[in-house]
């Protein structure tokens, strides 16, 4: 692996280059993934231990928190998304990447994971089932119950230089907490305000 320094990043290649693969929702997951097809552009030098959703089963240590990118290319506009995934876990044995539905809405990217086969005909809109932001628009596929879409590796080039592609920043680069408990704490208070609404 070498590393290439640019005025906007330091940028690890790796030229193992799978080609397209995708990205999945996993709701279960409090933090998002990135494995060997996303182009390592930050690594922050923390680490963390990941552990198992259950007991019992081998747990990952010293795991890199980085900020990754994926390309997605937008069927309709034709436009090349380059999306950096900040405070991500990179583990290169991932063949897929996982998202954190909640760490994306957490930076205001609007990700709506429910299939439109779950929402009333009347009430569904071209957001359903689909991550929208800044005026990007990523729709959502199924693969069994799994929601997911189509992406790659970008270059370099697309990751140092928005000329011909457009950059969006899918989570936020501030630390990311998923055990603060600021989240209970606000959606207490704001359930506790629509049930008084109710009454």
């Amino acid at each position: 692996m070498s590393t290439t320094t640019s005025n906007a990043y330091n940028t690890y290649f790796d030229s193992e280059y799978t080609g397209y693969n995708r990205a999945e929702a996993d709701t279960h997951a409090d933090t998002s993934a990135v494995g060997k097809d996303a182009l390592i552009v930050l690594d922050t030098g923390q680490t963390v231990s990941v552990h198992p959703f259950t007991e019992g089963l081998q747990h990952l240590e010293d795991v890199p928190i980085v900020t990754g990118a994926i390309a997605f290319a937008c069927p309709t506009t034709l436009n090349t998304y380059i999306l950096f995934i900040h405070e991500a876990l990179y583990i290169k044995s991932l063949k897929n990447h996982l998202i954190c539905p909640a760490q994306v809405r957490h930076n205001g990217v609007t990700f709506n994971d429910t299939p439109l086969a779950h929402i009333d005909p009347d009430k569904r809109c071209s957001a359903d089932h689909s991550i929208v932001t800044q005026g990007m628009h990523i729709p959502l596929r199924l693969d069994g119950v799994i929601s997911y879409f189509q992406c790659r590796k970008p270059t370099l080039e697309e990751v140092q230089s928005d000329r011909n592609t457009i950059h969006i920043h899918l989570t936020s680069s501030a630390p990311w907490n998923p055990k603060d408990p600021g989240f209970s704490q606000v959606e207490d208070s704001l359930r506790a305000t629509e049930q008084r609404s109710l009454q």
